[in-house]
């Protein structure tokens, strides 16, 4: 379901209608801060004026984080994910640019070399690997989103649907959640620990 009406001629109007977006203001609830939403948008619509990939947009976005406030208004935190999905849903819809092409082209061959080299160094790592203790199991949920994306690509040659704002943001806050639960679980377990 579409709440914004986003042009899907060219990447200025897209970066001219991020320029002039506008969210409810919520009170006594959650609320992204209005000035940090409204900086982020004017570099978004510097991004989309740019040469930056659809990938790049889509980084861009998922990676913004916008501090929240309860009391002073705030931005409506559904109204402003919503709205940057559908930009980066808006730019994908757009033909690529012949720039867009070669970035792309250049970014999936640099992927599959780094993609060898890391396979080549993690078999011979593990021939000679002592079992040592494990690593902690907390993994930035960036890389593991793009590992998903990446497998997922691979895998259907079609287009991929990008997760979105919310679902980041909700993964974002279950894997915080997990991780403390676990500190406090290895806190709770190690020796000489009083609890």
């Amino acid at each position: 379901m579409t709440r914004y009406e986003l042009p899907r001629s060219s990447r200025d109007a897209l970066a001219e209608a991020v320029e002039a977006a506008q969210f409810g203001v919520v009170r006594l609830r959650e609320g992204y801060d209005q000035v940090a939403v409204d900086n982020f948008l004017d570099d978004l619509a510097g991004a989309l004026r740019s040469s930056m990939t659809v990938e790049g947009l889509s980084q861009l976005v998922d990676e913004a984080l916008f501090p929240v406030r309860m009391l002073r208004g705030g931005y409506d935190l559904d109204d402003v994910d919503d709205f940057l999905d559908e930009v980066v849903q808006a730019a994908s819809e757009i033909a690529p640019s012949a720039v867009d092409q070669l970035a792309n082209y250049y970014a999936g061959e640099a992927a599959r070399a780094k993609e060898q080299q890391e396979r080549s160094r993690s078999s011979k790592e593990e021939s000679e690997r002592n079992f040592a203790p494990p690593a902690p199991p907390v993994a930035p949920l960036a890389e593991a989103m793009k590992e998903a994306a990446e497998s997922q690509a691979e895998d259907t040659p079609q287009l991929k649907r990008l997760p979105t704002r919310r679902e980041l943001r909700l993964a974002r806050e279950k894997a915080e959640r997990e991780a403390a639960e676990r500190a406090a679980a290895q806190e709770s377990s190690a020796p000489g620990s009083d609890r």
